[in-house]
Parts: C-alpha cells; sequence; structure tokens
C-alpha cells in the first residue's frame, strides 16, 4: 500500500460505555440517588479515562495523555 493511508475514527466512550468497561453496575432510574456519590466519583474518572486507549492507564499516565494529545493538540491549536 505504498502511497496510501487508511484512517479508522475510535470515537470515546460514553459514560455508559465507560461504566460497562469498569465493571460497574449501570443504576436504573429508580436507584439513581443510591449509587449517586459512585457515579459521581466515576464521572471525575470518566473525563480522562473515557477514551479506549486510556481506560487500562494509571491515572496519572491517562491525565498526561489527555492533557498532552487532546487539549494541546486539539484545543490549542
Amino acid at each position: 500500500m505504498a502511497g496510501r493511508a487508511r484512517f479508522h475514527y475510535l470515537s470515546p466512550l460514553s459514560f455508559k460505555e465507560f461504566l460497562k468497561f469498569r465493571g460497574e453496575k449501570i443504576p436504573e432510574r429508580e436507584e439513581f440517588e443510591i449509587y449517586r456519590r459512585k457515579l459521581d466519583l466515576r464521572l471525575g474518572e470518566f473525563m480522562y479515562k473515557g477514551f479506549p486507549e486510556t481506560i487500562e492507564m494509571e491515572e496519572r499516565k491517562a491525565r498526561e495523555y489527555v492533557r498532552e494529545l487532546i487539549a494541546e493538540r486539539i484545543i490549542y491549536r
């Protein structure tokens, strides 16, 4: 394939997908208040680990990845 390139778009995970990957229970609407605190914590984690490539990374590396590759290359360009 000289001179050709293939691109594959891999979109970020949805919060629901993120919870599934983490093995977390996805609460029903009626159970939301019971799980609210845990979901709030996971939402914070989701902000930097919501990408398929970062979900297995340790926290520090995931934050660095998002800061360098996402914020600096996309937002600030």
